[in-house]
């Protein structure tokens, strides 16, 4: 894989940009999580952690420090510089030479395609300036929405993990879907 310590900005298209958030994103990110918050609260068990722009604002810190390693790269989704949302590229692994996506948008800019839009243009962006072998995203069984989008755009539904994520403390099954770089031709 490239460095990619240069990588702050990705258009994606002419409404959406990806962007490394610094610390005076983190009032517009809260206020979008924290107008959401029962919808993504469903999901992503952060959000229940999340009561501040300030304890945004130290999540940010942490997506900085990780970007620095280059072992994970989180970004904000902007359309047209309104946050709506995050994209990222978790567990770089360089010896096995994949990664995994996770995502999440407003409740109110759901239904647009709009994480559709992201994930299509940076698997395509991994596959072919980071020559990245395979690509994983990791969903919880019961949330429909975010396992459309692997589904829509060709990842294969590989493996099911009886109560691998636990959510309000109960236990989910999740779905890892998968896909190889069609460049690649394994040897």
């Amino acid at each position: 894989m490239k460095a990619v310590i240069d990588m702050l900005s990705f258009k994606i298209d002419d409404e959406l940009t990806l962007r490394i958030m610094n610390e005076r994103d983190a009032y517009d990110a809260f206020k979008e999580v924290d107008a959401s918050r029962d919808y993504l609260a469903t999901w992503l068990p952060w959000v229940n952690y999340t009561h501040s722009a300030e304890d945004y604002k130290k999540f940010i810190q942490f997506t900085r420090d990780e970007f620095a390693k280059e072992s994970s790269f989180h970004f904000g989704i902007y359309n047209k510089n309104t946050f709506i949302g995050g994209f990222s590229l978790n567990k770089v692994n360089r010896t096995d030479n994949k990664v995994e996506f996770g995502y999440w948008l407003g409740k109110s800019h759901q239904k647009r395609g709009i994480i559709t839009r992201v994930v299509s243009t940076m698997t395509d962006f991994v596959f072919n300036e980071w020559d990245v072998h395979r690509i994983e995203i990791h969903v919880c069984e019961l949330n429909e929405p975010s396992r459309k989008v692997p589904e829509r755009l060709g990842f294969s539904k590989e493996a099911v993990l009886c109560d691998a994520m636990r959510l309000d403390g109960r236990y989910h099954n999740l779905l890892i879907y998968g896909k190889l770089n069609p460049n690649h031709v394994n040897l």
